[in-house]
């Protein structure tokens, strides 16, 4: 009897004791976190080098684009990653040139400046790279060199052209936006992520249109049939923005959404009823670089180009 209870016992405990299936020689075991979720290795952050090529504006030469940057961030520091809106915006500036060439170019939120080259290339008479992370800023200024030996960089002044400078600009600082004075094109891509930097965002342009519209000395003559909008429509200032779509799961709401598209749409709205800008949506150029993937069609639904420009002012002649 003793010795079947012993028996009972055993079969209990090892009933109890959980299952373990033996792992064959060579198979890669991936570790999960504290909630038992899967947390597969990452790689870790590292710099690389990108080459874009790009068909020169009717011709067929090549436009070769270097750039260092790194693979994987912390969200805090996702500037010194290359983003699929700003290679998307480098094809639309690619498809209209005349919106970069012989301008004075400034890039908002650049990260590690791939669109502001691109710029430059294309004929920028002088191009500003913005952001606030400064290890992003590091990048540029690296990449800037590569690219324009000789050229100002970062205030070093020659003779030589194009001028590229780095600067740092926090848009929630307005005592830095002075680096933006004087723009004749500002391009930004793929700042739209957050319901606070977006508004941020909307602060700086509604200061760079009110400061286009104070500082201009040619009044904007309105003229039958003339278009009013466009890259070929050579009005002044003109505000780039290129985005992609990043849908997630919110909790808060139980939805899918892009964070930060909501608010960018009702600041668009708020800026035109106020009579702040002008505003078009852009078709999206063809792609023209090489070197990364938009995907099919429903994935290039993800994408959007928008163009802002400031109230036209007219003259008492126009009125009449």
């Amino acid at each position: 009897d003793d010795d079947d209870d012993d028996d009972a016992a055993d079969a209990t405990d090892a009933a109890e004791e959980p299952r373990r299936t033996p792992i064959a020689p060579g198979t890669q075991v991936v570790p999960v976190d504290a909630d038992g979720d899967l947390a597969p290795p990452r790689p870790p952050p590292k710099k690389t080098r990108r080459l874009l090529r790009a068909p020169h504006a009717r011709t067929t030469r090549l436009l070769e684009i270097r750039v260092e940057h790194a693979l994987a961030t912390s969200v805090a520091r996702v500037g010194a990653q290359v983003w699929r809106g700003g290679l998307v915006l480098c094809d639309h500036v690619a498809a209209h040139p005349e919106l970069v060439r012989g301008r004075r170019v400034v890039e908002l939120g650049a990260g590690v400046g791939v669109t502001a080259i691109v710029a430059a290339r294309l004929g920028a008479a002088r191009v500003v790279v913005t952001d606030a992370l400064e290890e992003a800023l590091e990048l540029a200024r690296r990449n800037a060199r590569q690219h324009f030996a000789g050229s100002a960089v970062s205030g070093l002044e020659t003779q030589c052209r194009p001028v590229v400078d780095v600067r740092p600009v926090d848009w929630t600082r307005p005592e830095t936006w002075s680096a933006l004075e004087g723009a004749d094109t500002v391009l930004a891509a793929d700042v739209v992520y957050d319901d606070d930097a977006t508004a941020a965002l909307f602060d700086v342009v509604r200061w760079l249109c009110r400061d286009s519209s104070a500082s201009s000395s040619v009044k904007k003559r309105r003229r039958r049939g003339a278009p009013t909008t466009g890259p070929s429509s050579r009005c002044g200032l003109v505000i780039v923005v290129s985005l992609e779509l990043r849908f997630n799961f919110e909790a808060d709401s139980l939805s899918v959404r892009a964070h930060g598209y909501r608010r960018f749409r009702a600041e668009l709205a708020r800026g035109v009823e106020e009579g702040c800008f002008r505003v078009e949506r852009r078709p999206l150029s063809v792609q023209r670089l090489r070197g990364y993937d938009r995907g099919g069609p429903e994935t290039e639904r993800c994408f959007e180009i928008w163009e802002l420009r400031p109230p036209l002012v007219y003259t008492a002649e126009d009125a009449s």
